[in-house]
């Protein structure tokens, strides 16, 4: 179903957020840094007293580098003031003495000061500079560092994009060298953001990998980091004996190598398990420990989350003054170094504790300081909801699912292509040890062969039957020579016939001597066993060869010509599809008349079609009666169409639960059917249904799943149709730039088919994009532009849209007038129309606009008709929307007992159907208007009211989070960017695929129009030379001659008939050695009479010559 965007019925406008849990306590405990660009070996091995001694000695400049780096590295946990003065006296060393790699690990590891210190900008600065440099220098190791440590920053800052961006490009350099410890390290840090996330079971799985790699190296200090970050899961899921076994494990080794901020990192931890345990006493003691540590440190993140920590157990405890002093200065420091997590745990915090202190002053009748203090809790919570908004909004989680997805790719692809190399690699061993073995057979044999040969000449064998089998034996010792120097000649001729045939001829012209001497000796020797018979032979051949010639001449019995011709046949099956266009009157005389029953289930469905827009119920009825005949004549397509029709008339009311259990019955009938068309439209549908559920992630896997389909059947009409509903999604999500991607992705096609009304509504969906970004000069190029193609069309339901449309562009721009007078020419097309759907969204705008202009009984009275045109059409999204904007109407001129009637209905309607949008809208107001009615109780001095409904809109600014973030959660944000980065590789391997493939039919195209020239060419040339034979025998020439260059005419016949039916011998044998020489064999089984016969005629030819 092609979706199109109609006017803009929102009132209230809605923004895309995610998700995060709200933990009860902060985790901010965990070590997640790499800690330099580079380390040296020797640095990591010398003591400190050892390293300050070498620098008195007279180094190489840098020699003395490294040594203050290693002093650097000796000092950064415990005296990070020292730290980096020696890394400054190391950077100043390396750029006077111009050592680029010096410079970048000493740039790396001021980094990492400022990183400790909560200066993330200053961090990022050096890291940058850092990393820059190690590119120019294609420094590997140092460039994986500074990748890994600008990843951290961004963590800190929030940006989990970002910084799984750097990891997972750090982790891919890391697998690439074979480096573990890197690779410990990120699997570490990439389960860090997991674990922020609340993905337990992908953050242990990291840490846990991560922990194996650490032990296997022995590296005590990666080991400390896992314990402590397994120890943060367990804690997490409520698990504290493992929890404390973890925390104490990873502190009593951290206490071991002297690790300052691991040892304050656990004792945090180990604080707040005992808090969570009740041990109140026992927290504290932990988290003065940690604070004092960190100070002395200078470390603002740990200062922040342990003061978090602090008056969050001073809450707990009731020590609401000391909680408030604590939790006040820990939001200092995390705005100062600008931790939005930070920002968003206090903000939370702060809201605890003034619910609980307003709970209680209510409960105590201090009405007075229980509204203050509601208020105040309202104005964190809204705080805290922006911080969230900002640190987990929902591209940032679509970034990451996409960047998740595509490691995954890279790493599949980098296997699979692992794989198939070893897998070619084994293949190519086990063909070269097998023909190493035949060939080593082959030629074993071949030397018996010509044993047995001068055995043979020992006894009386007729000379035929030597010649042939010397003759076998040369050909295929030949053919052995050529199958191993095949490869070389191959990489030399580029497989060209021609070339080929050249390399054969010089083997053969070398071969040509060694056959006839070989023979010669075995004649001799055969001849000499047997000396009266020599003469006789020499006789008798010299006659029967003369009469053979002379009577071959005189009956003309010459070898026959075959000629083989292959025809090929091409057909093409043209399906044409037809609709109805018939009206409803003369669809009901049809349905009057004796028709097949399949027909009138047709006819059915079109009068569910005609009735659809202008009533809903009728349109039920007809399709209803459509499914009942279906199903009696046991017809699935008539079922299958009339499902469809069902859930389109439940879509329509905003039933969206049963227009889904339809449409997926249509897809699971479609698919029985193998109807791939109809399977890709009814993935269309269900997406639509879902992204009206406000469920982005699932609308997008089904559109992706139609336009692969879509793809693949080369269906660019569909294409174009996913393409504008996928775009829809990113408009809806206010992803603009992908919204457009798409839409003119889908217009490019819609324009290359000539579809004017597909055409029309792309430019009406641009132009929402454009007005929704507040461009509205191009919104209304776009939305006239349509307008003009739908007035060419005389699309008249489009006209009033494209109305509608423009009509909103000017109320935007605040010129009321001119929206009234746009939505009013939209209102009379629509009424002539009868689309009720339609008119209601179009009544509700224009009392949006009589509302901005302040004539408040006019946008009542629209507000009123929209709401009755919904409820007579039982549309339930349309119900709630106008019941919402009714109630936002009555806040505004201060009617709040009526406000709030209308806005409990709305809500009450909204969570019937699940609309999410809507819920959150109307808690939204809600919370405006119980602040609203709050501050003027207390300003009236009714304390008790305004604390009331302080509380009131404390609770429904709750609700609008939790429904926002049910809406726009984390994880249906990565779902999606995983779809997108999915669809995208898929295409690009399908792309990729398809290139090759075309690649490879055109070389192969290339090379048999070559081969069948070259081939043609050949077999021309063989003609030539076996015609020039029968010529030369007209002269005298030497017999040696003769019997050279028909031993030369055959072994390339033979060769090219080999070479012609090579890939059938190939695809039988596998390319065995052995197999080839048993085909080879009986080719020259067969050869060898011709040649004899040939070789015989020339020589009577000659011998007549030479007698005349």
């Amino acid at each position: 179903m092609d979706r199109k965007i109609n006017t803009d019925f929102f009132f209230v406008k809605i923004h895309s957020m995610r998700s995060i849990r709200i933990l009860s306590f902060f985790f901010y405990f965990t070590l997640h840094y790499s800690l330099f660009g580079i380390h040296y070996s020797f640095a990591q091995t010398e003591k400190t007293d050892s390293l300050t001694a070498r620098l008195t000695k007279s180094l190489h400049d840098t020699d003395r580098v490294k040594s203050l780096n290693a002093l650097f590295s000796e000092h950064i946990s415990s005296k990070p003031e020292k730290a980096l003065e020696y890394a400054q006296r190391a950077l100043e060393l390396a750029e006077n003495t111009k050592w680029k790699k010096g410079i970048a690990a000493t740039l790396g590891n001021v980094g990492l000061v400022y990183w400790n210190q909560g200066d993330y900008p200053k961090a990022l600065e050096y890291y940058f500079r850092a990393l820059k440099i190690d590119k120019e220098l294609g420094n590997k190791n140092g460039i994986a560092g500074h990748l890994g440590n600008i990843g951290i920053v961004y963590w800190n800052q929030g940006d989990y994009p970002k910084a799984l961006n750097y990891y997972f490009r750090t982790l891919k350099i890391g697998e690439e060298l074979g480096d573990k410890k890197r690779i410990a390290i990120q699997l570490g840090n990439i389960g860090l953001v997991y674990d922020e996330q609340g993905n337990n079971p992908k953050a242990l799985d990291y840490y846990f990998r991560a922990l194996k790699i650490n032990e296997e190296l022995g590296n005590k200090n990666g080991i400390a980091i896992c314990l402590g970050n397994i120890g943060i899961v367990y804690h997490e899921q409520g698990d504290y004996p493992k929890a404390l076994d973890y925390y104490f494990k990873a502190f009593n080794m951290d206490e071991e190598l002297g690790n300052k901020n691991g040892i304050a990192r656990h004792l945090g931890n180990i604080g707040i398990v005992y808090r969570n345990q009740g041990d109140y006493p026992k927290a504290l003691e932990y988290y003065f420990k940690v604070l004092k540590m960190a100070e002395e440190l200078g470390n603002k993140n740990s200062i922040s989350a342990i003061l978090g920590n602090i008056g969050l157990l001073y809450t707990k405890t009731g020590n609401f003054q000391k909680a408030e002093s604590y939790l006040e200065s820990a939001l200092i420091v995390s705005d100062s170094i600008g931790a939005l997590f930070y920002q968003k745990n206090h903000h939370e915090a702060l809201t605890r504790l003034y619910d609980t202190t307003a709970h209680i002053a209510y409960r105590s009748s201090n009405y007075k300081s229980a509204a203050l203090l509601y208020k105040s809790a309202l104005t964190h919570n809204r705080k805290a909801g922006m911080a969230k908004d900002t640190l987990f909004n929902e591209e940032k989680s679509k970034e990451i699912g996409g960047l998740e997805q595509k490691h995954i790719f890279e790493m599949s692809a980098m296997k699979k292509r692992q794989a198939e190399t070893e897998k070619n690699r084994q293949v190519a061993v086990a063909v070269s040890r097998r023909n190493l073995l035949q060939h080593s057979g082959i030629m074993l044999g071949l030397l018996l062969l010509g044993s047995v040969l001068f055995l043979l000449a020992r006894f009386h064998i007729p000379l035929w039957l030597l010649e042939g089998i010397v003759f076998f034996f040369f050909l295929l010792t030949f053919e052995f020579i050529l199958v191993l120097l095949n490869p070389y000649i191959e990489k030399w001729s580029g497989g060209a016939p021609v070339w080929n045939l050249l390399f054969n001829s010089l083997i053969a012209v070398v071969i040509f001597p060694l056959h006839r001497y070989f023979e010669g000796v075995l004649k001799r020797r055969i001849l000499k066993t047997s000396p009266v018979e020599r003469e006789k032979g020499r006789k008798g051949e010299r006659e029967k060869g003369r009469m053979g010639e002379w009577e071959n001449e005189k009956t003309g019995n010459q070898p026959p010509a075959t000629n083989i011709v292959f025809i090929f046949l091409l057909t093409t099956l043209v399906f044409i599809n037809s609709g109805f266009d018939n009206k409803v009157d003369s669809l009901k005389v049809e349905l009057q008349k004796d028709l097949h029953d399949s027909t009138q289930v047709n006819t059915l469905h079109a009068l569910f079609n005609q009735y659809i827009s202008i009533s809903p119920d009728t349109a039920l009825h007809y399709a209803q009666q459509a499914l009942s005949l279906a199903e009696k004549i046991k017809w699935e397509k008539g079922t299958s169409n009339s499902f469809h029709a069902i859930g389109h008339y439940y879509y329509t009311q905003g039933d969206y639960s049963n227009a889904l259990t339809y449409w997926l019955k249509v897809l699971n009938a479609r698919e029985a059917l193998n109807d791939n068309n109809g399977i890709a439209a009814s993935l269309g549908n269900i997406g639509v249904v879902y992204q009206e559920q406000g469920n982005f992630s699932k609308a997008l896997d089904y559109y992706f799943r139609a336009l692969k389909i879509n793809e693949e059947l080369g269906n660019k009409n569909s294409i174009a149709i996913r393409l504008g509903n996928i775009g829809i999604v990113y408009m809806e999500q206010g992803d603009y730039p992908k919204a457009l991607d798409y839409y003119f992705r889908a217009l490019k096609i819609n324009e290359e088919l000539g579809n004017k009304n597909s055409i029309a509504i792309r430019l009406g969906n641009i132009g929402v994009v454009y007005m929704e970004q507040g461009d509205y000069p191009k919104a209304l190029d776009y939305y006239f532009r349509a307008l003009k193609m739908d007035d060419e069309l005389g699309n008249k339901n489009s006209i009033a849209i494209r109305l509608g449309n423009i009509g909103l562009v000017y109320y935007y721009q605040t010129d009321y007038s001119k929206a009234l007078e746009y939505y009013f020419r939209a209102l009379k097309m629509k009424e002539v129309l009868g689309n009720k759907s339609e008119i209601a969204i179009t009544l509700g705008n224009i009392g949006i606009v009589y509302k901005e202009q302040g004539d408040n009984p006019k946008a009542l009275e629209y507000y009123f008709r929209a709401l009755k045109m919904d409820q007579e059409l039982g549309n339930k999204d349309g119900i709630a929307r106008h019941l919402g904007n009714i109630g936002s109407l009555y806040i505004k001129t201060g009617k709040f007992q009526k406000a709030e009637s209308y806005l409990d209905n709305a809500l009450s309607v909204s969570d019937s159907i699940g609309a999410l949008l809507y819920q959150k809208d109307h808690h939204e107001m809600f919370t405006q208007l119980h602040d609203t009615t709050a501050h003027l109780a207390f300003q009236a001095g009714n304390y008790k009211e305004a604390a009331r409904r302080y509380e009131s809109a404390l609770t429904h600014n709750k609700k609008a989070g939790t429904a926002k973030d049910t809406l726009f959660n984390e994880e249906k944000s990565k779902e999606i960017g995983g779809l997108e980065q999915k669809h995208i590789f898929e295409m690009e391997t399908l792309k990729k695929e398809q290139a090759e493939a075309e690649k490879s039919r055109q070389e192969a195209v290339a090379v048999s129009r070559r081969n069948l020239l070259q081939n043609s060419g050949i077999m021309l040339g063989l003609l030539l030379l076996g015609s020039a034979l029968l010529l030369l025998a007209r002269f005298h020439i030497p017999l040696w001659l003769l019997e050279g260059i028909v031993f030369f005419f055959f072994l390339l016949s033979f060769e090219f008939i080999l070479v012609l039916i090579n890939p059938y011998i190939d695809a039988w044998s596998g390319g065995a050695p052995v197999w080839n020489l048993l085909f080879n064999s009986l080719i020259a089984v067969v050869i060898f009479p011709l040649h004899r016969y040939f070789e015989g005629v020339l020589k009577r030819r000659i011998l007549k010559t030479v007698n005349i």
